[in-house]
């Protein structure tokens, strides 16, 4: 009954901002949905899709399912072929919103309800807002962060709870990193810090330093572009230096997503990155089978009491930390959207952020929605689940949740078209070349300082 309530109660919010006629007024019509996989609890995705059509017959959701590491290609493919999907889940809104600013395939929803658009915390709304359009609704703030061994960082004699409340720079990371290493001979038995960087997360870590050192946005308050600033050579030098100074892999370039936590849980690295709220929850659940059914656990793993940690900040510079605000963006077909289309998407996208059943995976995730009907269902997801989370690992997401960076919202379709253009074209596979050691911190920041200025000119760079 309690259930039920909810649920009725969350219906009425909704056909009270937006008017619902009846079934027979409405045009039967097909909304496809692109999403990478984030299902943590077997049916969501289904129970969602069952509910919502039952909510709203007229609509039918066409739900494509991918992996992470296939999304990015498969949305690009379904683009460029002029049949982008009506509604889809990026990674990262603000650079899907900069990347297709110029194509005019993004969907404006702004004429969504003001009393709708109210139900969401306002800076987390901003990251699907570009001047006075509006391109999806976000569901959570997902800030990016580090992770660590508590045990071997007490044993290199760091104080993991005054680093939680109070960060480190870019020197004093570097230094507690390399009390991490452990050796036997020539022989790494244990890395100070490992991270991601095959695949999708090719260039993560610049997404998390450069926001601690100065470059808030990539195009920055005054409309220049911000990566020729010397602090960009800065995050390079840092990184590379811990290369060579044997404090990360050698081979970090080849380190995919799940290579760098397989070798936290296997005791391998003291510190990992990048690193997201729920991998505490990971690491309670690997100890659980460790004692319970060790045959079922991460091949090698040892027992690990997680703590997360700040990204490091350089000196001098005021500490913002890189989060994705996760949600649903809006793309328009080829032809003219109808009133009704729009109304349609609004609808969609307003439900798959605000449902219980997102909900209870968001509360599963150690999350909160940003959203006032998602947030209604959070009393019942704790008491299904029974969710416990370490009391410092708390106070340490809210800090870094509430430094996360503020989006440029006047960033126009041309600066967009050229930032894409400079990740792809340069950052990308020099980023890469400098990781295996081919070039030098300096040459790929000259590489990309001289492409800036050619596309941006000289007033329009750092």
């Amino acid at each position: 009954m309690k259930k039920l309530a909810t649920l009725l109660l969350a219906a009425i919010m909704i056909c009270t901002l937006v008017p619902v006629q009846a079934e027979s007024e409405h045009p039967a019509e097909t909304l496809t949905l692109l999403v990478p996989n984030f299902e943590t609890i077997p049916g969501t995705f289904d129970n969602m899709e069952k509910e919502f059509e039952s909510l709203y017959p007229w609509i039918n959701l066409d739900i494509i399912l991918t992996s992470w590491d296939e999304y990015e290609n498969q949305l690009n493919t379904m683009v460029n072929g002029a049949t982008p999907p009506d509604i889809t889940y990026p990674t990262d809104p603000t650079y899907i919103i900069q990347k297709y600013l110029s194509s005019e395939m993004l969907l404006d929803i702004s004429s969504a309800p003001e009393e709708m658009q109210a139900e969401f915390d306002t800076a987390a709304l901003d990251f699907y807002r570009n001047g006075d359009a509006l391109y999806g609704f976000p569901m959570v703030v997902t800030p990016q962060m580090l992770g660590g061994n508590k045990t071997y960082m007490e044993e290199a004699g760091l104080d993991w709870r005054k680093i939680q409340q109070e960060g480190w720079t870019f020197s004093e990371f570097r230094d507690a990193a390399a009390k991490g290493v452990k050796k036997t001979g020539d022989q790494t038995d244990v890395y100070g810090f490992v991270f991601a960087f095959a695949g999708v997360t090719a260039v993560d870590i610049l997404e998390l330093l450069t926001r601690t050192a100065g470059m808030e946005n990539a195009i920055d308050e005054n409309g220049k572009y911000a990566y020729t600033d010397p602090n960009f050579l800065k995050c390079l030098q840092f990184i590379r230096g811990m290369i060579d100074d044997g404090i990360m892999p050698k081979e970090s370039s080849s380190v995919d997503a799940g290579m760098r936590w397989n070798m936290m849980l296997t005791g391998n690295t003291m510190l990992t990155g990048k690193a997201l709220i729920n991998f505490e929850n990971l690491a309670k659940n690997n100890n659980k089978l460790l004692e319970e059914a060790p045959e079922s656990a991460a091949v090698g793993s040892k027992h690990l009491e997680y703590c997360g940690l700040p990204v490091p900040y350089l000196e001098g510079c005021e500490y913002h930390s890189f989060g994705t605000v996760n949600g649903y963006i809006a793309f328009r077909q080829v032809e003219e959207p109808t009133p009704e289309h729009i109304q349609n998407v609004i609808l969609a996208i307003h439900y798959l952020v605000s449902n219980k059943y997102f909900t209870i995976q968001t509360v599963n995730g150690l999350q909160t929605p940003v959203n006032s009907v998602a947030r209604s269902y959070m009393p019942e997801a704790l008491e299904t689940l029974n969710v416990e989370f370490d009391p410092d690992n708390r106070a340490f997401n809210e800090l870094t949740s509430a430094a996360i960076y503020k989006p440029n919202l006047s960033v126009t379709a041309e600066q967009s078209e050229k930032v894409s253009r400079l990740r792809e074209e340069i950052i990308l596979p020099q980023m890469q070349g400098m990781l295996a050691g081919e070039i030098t911190p300096e040459a790929m920041y000259e590489k990309l300082c001289s492409a800036a200025v050619d596309m941006f000119g000289a007033d329009g760079v750092r």
